[in-house]
C-alpha cells in the first residue's frame, strides 16, 4: 500500500485500531512494516508511534538492518523522536553497536536521514559509525527532473533569477546530498519545493478527491521550516494551472514568494 502511495484512510483507521489493541503479538517485522508505511503514507498518529516504542527493544533484538532503518526512520518523518526519544536511542545504540555490514547502503541513507531530522527536533544521537553515515550522506540518488528544469526556465523568463539550485539547508558539510532544496533563494532562506506526482497519495475509488503529500514532502518542509527557511510547493497541477491563467498570475505568485 505504501509502496503504491495509495491512499486510503479507512483501511488505515482499521490496521492501526487492531495494531492499538494487540501490538506485542505482532511480530518485529510486521510492526516496523507498519510504522514505515505510516511515515510514507503521511499518517503521523502519535498514540500509535508510542505503541510502536514500546516495542522498541524487540525490534532492536528481533530485527534486521531493514526493520531497524525503516522504523528509526518512520519516527523521524513523522516528527516523533522526541516525544519518543527514550526508545529512539534504544533502538539507534543498538544499531551503532551492530557489524556495519549488517546495514545495507540504502539501511545508512535511512540513518543519516533520522539523525538529520532527530536533530531538528533537537536530538543529537551521535555518530557513531560516522564514515558509513557520512557516505550515505554523499550519495546522489536522483538528479534533476524535467518538471524542475521546466520551472526553473519559468522564474528566469519572468525576471526571477537570483536563485540557486539543489542547496543545503544545513550549516557546513553536514547532511551532505540530503534533503536539498530544489530552489532556494539564500540569502532570504526562501525555498521552493517542486512536487511531482511521485509527491502525492492516489485517491482510490470513492475517496478523496482531495490530493495529499506523502510523508516524506511533509517532514522536509518541517524540518525546512525548524532551520529558519520560508517554505512554499508548487505541484505539478499548480505549474498547469499557472500556464493556463497567462503571465500575470505567474508574476503575482512570485511575488508573493520572493516578493518584487
Amino acid at each position: 500500500m505504501s509502496r503504491f502511495k495509495y491512499d486510503c484512510p479507512y483501511l488505515i483507521e482499521t490496521i492501526c485500531s487492531r495494531a492499538m489493541r494487540g501490538m506485542e503479538d505482532w511480530k518485529a517485522q510486521n510492526i516496523s512494516n507498519l510504522a514505515h508505511a505510516l511515515a510514507e503514507l503521511g499518517y503521523f498518529d502519535h498514540s500509535l508511534f508510542v505503541e510502536v516504542a514500546k516495542q522498541a527493544e524487540r525490534i532492536s533484538m528481533e530485527g534486521n538492518g531493514q526493520n531497524i532503518s525503516n522504523t528509526l526512520r518512520a519516527f523521524a518523518i513523522a516528527g516523533v523522536v522526541a516525544e519518543n526519544e527514550v526508545a529512539v536511542r534504544m533502538i539507534w545504540d543498538i544499531a551503532m553497536n551492530k557489524l556495519a555490514g549488517e546495514f545495507l547502503e540504502v539501511h545508512w541513507r535511512m540513518l543519516a536521514l533520522t539523525r538529520l531530522f532527530a536533530k531538528s527536533e533537537g536530538v543529537d544521537l551521535g555518530s557513531e559509525h560516522s564514515r558509513f553515515l557520512k557516505m550515505a550522506t554523499s550519495c546522489v540518488v536522483e538528479g534533476s527532473s524535467d518538471f524542475e528544469n521546466a520551472v526553473a526556465k519559468d522564474l528566469v523568463r519572468h525576471g526571477y533569477d537570483g536563485f540557486e539550485r539543489e542547496v543545503s539547508p544545513f550549516e557546513g558539510v553536514e547532511g551532505g546530498e540530503l534533503l536539498k532544496i530544489d530552489i532556494a533563494w539564500r540569502k532570504d532562506k526562501v525555498a521552493l519545493e517542486l512536487d511531482g506526482p511521485t509527491h502525492f497519495l492516489t485517491a482510490l475509488r470513492g475517496g478523496s478527491s482531495e490530493i495529499r503529500l506523502d510523508g516524506p514532502s511533509k517532514a522536509k518542509t518541517r524540518l525546512l521550516e525548524s532551520h529558519g527557511w520560508s517554505v512554499h510547493r508548487l505541484s505539478y497541477l499548480d505549474r498547469i494551472a499557472l500556464d493556463s491563467k497567462g503571465d500575470a498570475a505567474w508574476r503575482h505568485y512570485l511575488r508573493d514568494i520572493v516578493g518584487a
